[in-house]
C-alpha cells in the first residue's frame, strides 16, 4: 500500500505490538514462577484442608491469579497480532 492521500498520516503499528508482545512474555514469566509456588494441585490435597481459613484464601488467590496469568497471555498474543495488522487504528485525535 502506498502512503498516499488518507493513509499517508497512518502511523506505525510496530512498537505498539511489540510493547504488548512484551506483556504476554511477561504473563509467561509470571506463569512459570508463580505456578512454582501455587501449584493449582496443592488445592485438593490433604495438607491444603488443614490449614486455616486465612491461610487456604490467601493461597486460593495466588492459584487463581496464576490461571488468570495463562489467559492474560493469551489474549495478550491475539491483541498483539491485532494491533500489528492495524485492526485496532481508529484515526488519529485531532484535538492533540
Amino acid at each position: 500500500m502506498h502512503r498516499k492521500g488518507h493513509y499517508e498520516h497512518i502511523p506505525s503499528t510496530v512498537i505498539p505490538a511489540l510493547k504488548r508482545v512484551g506483556v504476554a512474555i511477561f504473563f509467561i514469566g509470571g506463569t512459570a514462577i508463580m505456578s512454582d509456588i501455587f501449584p493449582i494441585e496443592y488445592v485438593i490435597t490433604d495438607e491444603f484442608a488443614a490449614k486455616s481459613f486465612v491461610l487456604k484464601l490467601l493461597i486460593l488467590v495466588g492459584t487463581l491469579k496464576t490461571k488468570l496469568f495463562t489467559y492474560y497471555t493469551g489474549f495478550s498474543l491475539m491483541e498483539s497480532g491485532a494491533i500489528a495488522s492495524g485492526l485496532s487504528y481508529n484515526g488519529l485525535d485531532e484535538n492533540k
